[in-house]
């Protein structure tokens, strides 16, 4: 069991990161680099760290750091989800709709989460952290949080769209556009 609210969230950052940077089993996941990556301390990616070394995807080796025991392509790659379960869907949707709608300003606090959603300091972080992860809201230094620039109407939607079909077709038609097969299939 996790010992922070965070731990598994930042242990699923870690599993995708090692995918997504092709890293085997062997590599070493170095705690300060992540920490940087993530934008938190380095603490809670001791915790996750520690966290994957209970489930045995990582080990640790005594004044060397942690190193990834196992090869992340070969993990469940629905380990985020399953994590992300955790975090509590039913708040996450609500404040997403509460956003789109116009009911939450541009900058909120995790007080006014708190209070609004009726959770506790820890949930409250997990869900936010999980919509900083996804890349809709972003930490403000010191206290509170700011949502990004979304797509709030059908116009917005609309020219969106526009946006993708002028850019997309010039994209695959680059000399260095390569397919991802598996992903493909």
């Amino acid at each position: 069991m996790p010992s922070a609210p965070l731990t598994p969230q930042i242990a699923a950052m870690i599993l995708d990161h090692a995918r997504e940077n092709a890293l085997k089993a062997g590599d070493h996941l170095a705690a300060q680099k992540l920490a940087d990556l993530f934008r938190v301390s380095r603490s809670p990616v001791t915790e996750a760290l520690k966290y994957l070394e209970e489930k045995r995807l990582v080990r640790h080796e005594f004044n060397r750091g942690f190193f990834l025991a196992a090869d992340p392509a070969g993990i469940a790659s629905d380990f985020g989800e399953q994590v992300a379960g955790e975090a509590g869907e039913e708040t996450y949707f609500q404040i997403a709709d509460d956003r789109l709608s116009g009911k939450l300003p541009d900058k909120v606090s995790e007080n006014e989460i708190m209070r609004r959603y009726a959770l506790s300091r820890g949930d409250a972080l997990k869900v936010l952290n999980r919509m900083a992860q996804e890349g809709w809201i972003e930490r403000l230094p010191g206290k509170g949080w700011a949502f990004r620039p979304t797509l709030t109407s059908g116009k917005a939607y609309e020219m969106a769209y526009l946006f993708r079909m002028a850019i997309e077709p010039a994209a695959i038609l680059q000399p260095s556009f390569q397919i991802d097969g598996a992903v493909f299939r």
